[in-house]
C-alpha cells in the first residue's frame, strides 16, 4: 500500500490497516513481522490486536540513531534494551511499554 502513489502504482492507496479487514487470520497460527515508520507500526499492531493477535506474535523492526553500535553510548536505548544489541527486530510484548515514547 502507498499513501502517495506514483503514476505506475496499481495497488492499494491508503493506510495499511485498511486492508486488515480483508484478511482471514487465525490468531493461534499467525506471526506478524513489521517494518516501517514507528507510528504506522504502533497503529497496525493495535489494529491487529483487535483482530485477536497477541503482542507475543508480533515483531517490529525498530529504527534508532546509533552511534557506537555496541550499546555503550545509549543513543539507541529503548527502556532496558539497546536497538544496536538487542534488535533491531524485537517482539512487541517486550517493547510495548516503550513503543512510541520519546526519550526512553
Amino acid at each position: 500500500t502507498s499513501d502517495e502513489p506514483g503514476k505506475t502504482w496499481h495497488s492499494h492507496v491508503g493506510v495499511v490497516t485498511e486492508l486488515f479487514d480483508q484478511l482471514q487470520l487465525d490468531p493461534d497460527n499467525t506471526l506478524v513481522m513489521m517494518c516501517g515508520p514507528e507510528i504506522m507500526m504502533r497503529i497496525a499492531c493495535n489494529t491487529l490486536s483487535h483482530h485477536g493477535l497477541r503482542p507475543d506474535s508480533m515483531y517490529v523492526s525498530l529504527e534508532r540513531h546509533m552511534e557506537c553500535g555496541i550499546g555503550l553510548c545509549g543513543h539507541c536505548q529503548l527502556g532496558p534494551f539497546f536497538v544496536c544489541k538487542d534488535g533491531p527486530v524485537m517482539r512487541l510484548d517486550r517493547v510495548v511499554p516503550y513503543f512510541g515514547k520519546v526519550g526512553v
